[in-house]
């Protein structure tokens, strides 16, 4: 499984990725059809409310 996704020209590496909710494949406990693109390329800080989401927001997994 890959951590990021890219397009032409750009690597990503979602902060989703170090979520408690993340599940791969760009899809999480919020958005459990697939993370929207705003949210995966840092456009959205996904700390903050986001349309959908039902209140599941980032959570960063504890570091062991």
């Amino acid at each position: 499984m890959n951590n990021y996704f890219s397009d032409e020209n750009t690597f990503y590496f979602p902060l989703c990725n170090k979520c408690v909710f993340y599940m791969g494949n760009s899809k999480c406990s919020a958005f459990p059809e697939g993370i929207p693109e705003e949210i995966l390329t840092g456009e959205h800080d996904h700390t903050k409310p986001y349309p959908g989401d039902n209140g599941i927001r980032f959570e960063p997994v504890e570091d062991e």
